[in-house]
């Protein structure tokens, strides 16, 4: 084996070495892809908030015909009516 070989192969593994983080990474994308394609998203719930005082939790259907804004405004009205209720 020539200094060139050793010197190749330890470049190899310093290659390698280096990339673990990469690959670490796309297997977290790859995972993530996966669980999305078997667990969709279909809720999400979310805080409201109305001038810097918590209001309360909501939840947006994202598989529903309404669109996000008409699904917010219609949580705000709830939150702010049953605020102003209680």
């Amino acid at each position: 084996m020539s200094n060139a070989d050793i010197f190749t192969y330890i470049l190899l593994a310093i290659g390698l070495v280096l990339s673990i983080p990469m690959l670490v990474r796309i297997g977290e994308i790859i995972g993530q892809r996966i669980r999305l394609k078997l667990n969709p998203i279909k809720k999400v719930k979310i805080r409201r908030w109305h001038n810097n005082e918590f209001i309360g939790y909501g939840e947006v259907d994202l598989t529903s015909p309404e669109t996000i804004a008409i699904q917010l405004e219609k949580i705000d009205a709830e939150l702010l009516k049953g605020k102003q209720n209680g």
